[in-house]
């Protein structure tokens, strides 16, 4: 006798999240009906009806649990023994409230594939597919993700076919459904390995699902404008102005308006712009500057210079959407590099310079820079102790730090040489 325990190399390999969780897969088909005899451990089912009876209604066997939604893409197949021409097997899934006596695709709660009609569901017209009879293998599938399901026949994938989303949202059980005498099917739920290949299947799914994912998220207005904000901002912010300037300048296809003003213009071109044409009828808001003002003969006036100088002074160039100017990050460069080369003194002066409310708000900032400068100072003064006094008397006068040097020894930044 068969036993019915799924393989659990194959079962991981086709559901690995589900397996993860813990889910209750399929195993047997149930027994509902009494003119149906089971064997192989419930997995093999043979309809008994007399053929002489012209009025033989189609019976529905499920099996003993629904698929689970953790599954992405659920498969099994079916083996016919025996069926002839005249008699009809249909396979596939139906939900729970499905009816026990209509094939499978005559109401909107199960679809299925039949084996003299195609392919059907109620939601659908029916698609041509090959008839099969006793000896052939029949699989069907559903495919969570995209919403489809597809059927094959000895290995040969057939499908796919889009179900309705409503039947997808249902619990659905791998089903058959009988309509002739001495007709028998043993169902494969995974006890052993399928004939057609559903690993591969299964991944070629999952690449297309990848592939789709990324072209419907980096799609033109990502790729060229987030994208490039993503980036420029991680060069701005590191100090790669010129690389970060050389992007945003790109003058490309998918080029903004926004971006192709990101160049430095002529002074003329500068103060031109400052005047909004008569023919200007929207003014959009702008943070930098303030905005032109409506004259009584319906005219914009010019904008006023700002009290600290021209409204764009000389070699500063703003870089959106990045919140500070050309000139502004490289003050902010010039500090973070004094930091790096370990020059305190200057990073104090130019941080205290340049950000002097920072300054007075976080003086612990200073603070740090200060106790730094202490420290170097302290390692500097005992690595020039720890030198031979030969060496110190052979040190060239022209020898500096920096390119900088006093009649004490001492750099013009702090730092002893």
């Amino acid at each position: 006798m068969v036993n019915n325990q799924l393989n659990s190399t194959l079962m991981e390999q086709l559901y690995p999240i589900a397996t993860r969780c813990g889910a209750r897969f399929p195993r047997a088909l149930a027994k509902v009906h009494d003119s149906l005899i089971y064997s192989d451990e419930l997995r093999t089912v043979i309809d008994t009806r007399s053929s002489t009876d012209q009025t033989i209604e189609p019976l529905v066997v499920r099996t003993d649990a629904p698929i689970e939604a953790s599954c992405s893409i659920y498969y099994f197949e079916a083996t016919v023994h025996a069926a002839s021409v005249l008699e009809c097997i249909s396979v596939g899934f139906c939900c729970s409230s499905a009816s026990s006596s209509k094939w499978l695709g005559a109401d909107s709660h199960s679809f299925g594939y039949n084996n003299r009609h195609g392919i059907v569901h109620r939601s659908a017209e029916n698609l041509d597919a090959p008839t099969f009879s006793s000896g052939d293998v029949v699989g069907c599938g559903v495919n969570l993700v995209n919403r489809s399901a597809f059927f094959t026949k000895n290995g040969v994938l057939i499908g796919p076919v889009n179900v309705p989303v409503k039947l997808l949202s249902l619990r659905l059980f791998p089903a058959l459904a009988f309509g002739g005498s001495n007709t028998s099917v043993t169902v494969n739920l995974g006890h052993k390995t399928f004939k057609f290949d559903i690993l591969r299947h299964i991944e070629r799914e999952r690449a297309c699902a990848v592939g789709a994912t990324f072209e419907r998220k980096c799609s033109d207005a990502l790729a060229f404008h987030g994208m490039k904000h993503l980036v420029s901002s991680y060069l701005l912010h590191h100090g790669y102005l010129a690389t970060a300037k050389s992007l945003l300048e790109d003058d490309g296809p998918f080029a903004s308006q926004e971006v192709s003003e990101l160049a430095v213009a002529p002074e003329e071109e500068r103060r031109r712009k400052r005047t909004p044409p008569k023919t200007l009828v929207m003014v959009e808001h702008v943070d930098s500057i303030q905005s032109p003002q409506m004259t009584p003969n319906g005219e914009y006036a010019p904008l006023a210079e700002p009290e600290d100088g021209p409204l764009l002074p000389e070699r500063v160039t703003p870089i959106t959407p990045w919140p500070e100017t050309e000139q502004q990050a490289l003050d902010r460069m010039k500090v973070v590099l004094s930091v790096l080369k370990e020059e305190f003194a200057l990073a104090i002066q130019l941080f205290e310079r340049h950000y002097p409310v920072l300054a007075s708000e976080q003086p612990q900032i200073v603070f740090s820079l200060k106790c730094m400068q202490f420290i170097d100072l302290i390692k500097r003064n005992k690595r020039r102790k720890d030198r031979p006094t030969e060496a110190l008397v052979k040190r060239p006068d022209t020898a500096v730090l920096n390119g900088f040097h006093d009649d004490n020894g001492v750099t013009t930044n702090g730092h002893f040489q």
